[in-house]
């Protein structure tokens, strides 16, 4: 809300003429500098910091790190616009995806989170960055059968992930097909349902003119 980077105004005649090719390396070190604020809870000091490089050079990796601001100050509208920009100035592909999951699951904005899950376009869902984001999201959330579904194939997984899809299919019947199907059943009808009517922690999302999840991340 208050805290939005207004690209327009950046680009406006008044502005700091934006440098057409972004030195990785300043974007790197303003990122590395902003994070350790964060770390330290100065968000007034890291939202400087991003928003004097966004001047210069505009990078997703700035807008990453600008969402990562706005959710540490509270402001999820601000945040989710910027996760928003972030995907609009990238590449709508596997990092992008899983990296979107993992902000919003981080920021315990579940239904959003879900909604970005249930949103990956098919040729992704069979990547293993975006198969771990999405298991991990269904973990998070208690929902194990989900989560082995998602995992898919220990193919391609970390052995982080390989470890939680290992739990998760103890959790949901091992090797029971019935007994998981069982499982993800309960899961859908008590625990899923039940968050995309609403049973979320980011109400102020709703009153964003114009936004739905499915247009930020489908």
């Amino acid at each position: 809300m208050g805290h939005a980077v207004n690209m327009t105004t950046l680009n406006s005649p008044d502005a700091t003429p934006l440098d057409p090719t972004p030195d990785p390396d300043k974007t790197c070190d303003a990122v590395s500098h902003a994070a350790g604020l964060l770390k330290e809870e100065d968000t007034a000091e890291a939202r400087k910091v991003i928003e004097d490089a966004l001047r210069t050079q505009p990078s997703p990796e700035l807008l990453w790190m600008m969402a990562d601001i706005d959710f540490a100050d509270g402001d999820l509208q601000a945040g989710m616009a910027r996760l928003s920009e972030a995907k609009l100035a990238g590449q709508d592909d596997a990092e992008t995806v899983s990296r979107s999951i993992k902000v919003l699951s981080l920021n315990r904005l579940w239904r959003e989170a879900l909604a970005a899950v249930e949103h990956i376009q098919e040729p992704l869902r069979n990547d293993p960055r975006v198969r771990e984001a999405a298991g991990g999201f269904y973990r998070a959330r208690g929902c194990h059968g989900h989560a082995i579904d998602s995992y898919g194939s220990r193919a391609g997984l970390s052995s982080e992930a390989r470890s939680a899809r290992r739990r998760s299919s103890v959790l949901s019947g091992g090797p029971f097909e019935a007994v998981r199907r069982c499982v993800s059943s309960w899961e859908e009808s008590k625990l899923l349902t039940r968050l995309r009517e609403g049973m979320h922690s980011s109400a102020q999302l709703d009153t964003v003119p114009g936004m739905t999840v499915g247009e930020v991340f489908g």
